[in-house]
């Protein structure tokens, strides 16, 4: 059985799946607009000014995808898969002349069960102590125990697919294609730890930015992303699209462009670490995301939720020593925040950071 968004995304083509991602992209927009918004109220309405524990606060939320564990089942699945029962695509136009010499046995070994059978315990009451008399009545006796072999997972799922109809073994053909493309659990956790650092780093610039600069100077600069993502996945690129067309450097030039214009009012020069800051943020944005393009090229591989489930998680469990040695070196004094100050970080996080992100790499 699948999920209805596993069904939703087998039925889009590319050209959908591209309208999708700019409908995202849209909303992703507008959401971090305002959440940007919201942590300026948080620094200047609220009195504080603590990037660095804000971002170990709303990223360590992440991890509140980690119940999928608990309440999605393909998830409990994948963590008890094995090798033996993997899935595995096969070549359709390569004939398979080894496959009942190389394959596992279909069935298994024998086991033996005890067989009831109520006739033959009558049959051998009645025969009871007639085996030594000449009267010839011949009696037949079945043994107590049953012979069991079991059929291989493998056999099993061939003879299921094999009574399919047409249009069900094309989606079930589909969907074994999905599964054996999608990253297991292990590597989903190994990527989202060599990704966590890079993406605390990028969000911790920004954080550090909306403190030192002004709001209209840190999204002009901000703007700078698709610039070095435009530069870097052409030269590091993970598929032909990658390359850099005159469409795409019109759409740079247009984004920075307009947040320029919009942007131009409430500029001010006199924030050179702010200016610093957005523009480090900018860029490790940009590395994040092309690296992660390339390490996943496909976004069928990539459970989404479980990986920033898990950067959360190693965030969570690794940044805290970082937020003890500022404030032992007098970085950023750590404070408890008061219950307003834990609101607004809250709302932000879940709508800005834990639901933004996941929609954004999306």
């Amino acid at each position: 059985m699948m999920n209805s968004h596993e069904d939703f995304q087998i039925g889009l083509n590319r050209s959908q799946k591209f309208t999708l991602g700019l409908v995202l992209l849209v909303l992703v927009d507008i959401i971090w607009v305002a959440s940007s918004e919201l942590t300026k109220y948080l620094y200047e309405e609220e009195a504080y000014q603590k990037p660095l524990f804000t971002t170990y606060v709303k990223t360590s939320m992440f991890c509140v995808y980690l119940l999928g564990f608990l309440v999605y089942s393909p998830w409990r699945d994948m963590c008890s898969w094995s090798s033996s029962n993997s899935y595995v695509l096969m070549d359709p136009n390569v004939e398979d002349t080894n496959y009942f010499t190389d394959s596992p046995p279909p069935l298994s070994e024998p086991t033996y069960v005890p067989l009831k059978r109520p006739e033959c315990s009558r049959s051998t009451s009645k025969s009871s102590g007639t085996e030594s008399d000449d009267s010839g009545v011949r009696s037949v006796r079945f043994s107590k125990l049953a012979e069991v072999r079991q059929m291989s997972e493998e056999e099993a799922t061939a003879a299921l697919m094999a009574r399919l109809s047409y249009t069900a073994s094309v989606r079930a053909d589909q969907i074994a294609r999905r599964a054996a493309n999608k990253l297991p659990v292990s590597k989903v956790a190994w990527l989202a730890f060599t990704f966590c650092v890079l993406w605390c780093m990028a969000n911790y610039s920004y954080q550090a930015a909306l403190e030192y600069g002004d709001a209209g100077l840190v999204s002009l600069l901000s703007c700078a992303a698709p610039l070095f993502t435009l530069l870097l996945s052409a030269a590091i690129p993970s598929e032909p699209m990658d390359r850099i067309s005159l469409s795409k450097i019109a759409a740079v030039a247009m984004s920075i462009a307009g947040a320029s214009t919009v942007c131009w009012s409430s500029l001010s020069p006199s924030f050179p670490l702010g200016a610093s800051l957005a523009l480090i943020s900018a860029s490790l944005y940009a590395t994040y995301l092309v690296s992660l393009k390339k390490k996943v090229p496909s976004e069928e591989a990539l459970d989404v939720p479980m990986f920033f489930g898990f950067v959360g998680l190693f965030c969570l469990l690794g940044l805290w020593p970082v937020v003890a040695a500022f404030h032992a070196l007098g970085l950023e004094k750590f404070e408890w925040p008061t219950r307003p100050q834990w609101a607004v970080m809250f709302l932000n996080g879940l709508i800005g950071t834990v639901l933004s992100e996941v929609l954004w790499l999306w």
